[in-house]
């Protein structure tokens, strides 16, 4: 069986191991979208999703709960969540925050946006985690 992992670790610990594994990409720094794990691991560069999705499907090889999660229009981003116990916990892969929802859309910076959770088979609309309603 192949494995990446020499220990099982915690989804703190998988958040630095994929900052390790993927770069961010320069501003002009031309490279192949991926989508799948072992694909974004081989070309070891990329944004928000690659992240994302990397961290997520690590997770998932270590028992967790994880889902990818998107804001759409205007601000499209990519962060990941983990369920601990009964709760999901916020992870912002590039940054490597944790637990800080309201971050992003209460800075004023960013309009609302439309935040949706996917997991295997379905989705959910989970704006209302993510932006304070006014």
């Amino acid at each position: 069986m192949l494995t990446l992992f020499e220990n099982s670790m915690t989804y703190i610990e998988l958040l630095e191991w994929v900052d390790e594994k993927v770069d961010w990409p320069s501003e002009n720094d031309s490279f192949e979208r991926e989508l799948y794990p072992f694909q974004i691991l081989k070309v070891g560069k990329g944004r928000c999703i690659e992240h994302s999705s990397f961290y997520v499907a690590a997770c998932l090889a270590h028992g967790y709960r994880a889902r990818l999660i998107r804001s759409l229009y205007p601000d499209d981003h990519a962060w990941a969540e983990v369920k601990l116990n009964s709760s999901w916990v916020c992870v912002e892969t590039v940054d490597k925050i944790i637990n800080q929802p309201y971050r992003r859309f209460d800075s004023g910076k960013y309009e609302i946006a439309k935040v949706v959770a996917y997991e295997p088979f379905m989705y959910e609309d989970i704006t209302r985690n993510y932006v304070r309603m006014k």
